[in-house]
Formats: C-alpha cells, structure tokens, sequence
C-alpha cells in the first residue's frame, strides 16, 4: 500500500504537460541525458504540482496516526523527489521523518 492514491511522477508529468509543456521536453532531455533521478528532480522543480488535491489512501493514513498515537516513529519513504515527499510529511502531522529522491539518487 502507499501512502498517496496516485502516482506522483505521473502526476508531475499531467501537471507540467497541462500548464508547462516544454517542461517536458526538458524532462525528456534530463532523462536521456543525465538519468532518471535528475529528471524527477528537474521536473518538481519546474512543476507546480497541488499536493492537497491528490488522495490518500485513508486505510495508510489511519495505520499512520494509530502508529503515532502509540508512540512510534513514522517515516514517509518514497522514490518521489525529495522535496514534494517534504511537502506531503509536512501536511500530515502522523510522520516524524521523510526521505525521498534526489538528482542524484533515485530511492527506487
């Protein structure tokens, strides 16, 4: 299960392609040029992606907040770029830590 309903470099891509197009090309050259974790960098960069109307998956979020009333550590993990996985944490008081991709790592 993840924590988001959808995929977020998809959702990057949707984004950019309808309000950015030529953010893809850009995208497409960084991928073929460099890689695909500074192309996932470059595109959050570039991308103005509304995290707050992406849906969570309620069932993730509920095991979340139980695991956080019960004083655990909660850590949000994703492939995604590291500074959309902040924003998501940051929206959600259930997580204690995040750690995401980088352009030079991808987390996958």
């Amino acid at each position: 299960e993840t924590f988001l309903e959808v995929d977020i470099l998809a959702e990057m891509l949707a984004s950019c392609l309808r309000d950015q197009p030529l953010a893809i090309v850009t995208f497409l050259w960084n991928l073929v040029r460099y890689g695909k974790p500074r192309a996932k960098s470059e595109l959050a960069a570039q991308c103005k992606l509304n995290l707050a109307s992406l849906p969570v998956n309620s069932q993730v979020l509920a095991v979340c907040n139980a695991w956080k009333r019960a004083g655990r550590s909660v850590v949000l993990a994703s492939a995604s770029p590291e500074s959309i996985v902040a924003r998501i944490a940051e929206m959600h008081d259930c997580f204690d830590a995040y750690f995401g991709s980088d352009a030079r790592v991808n987390r996958k």
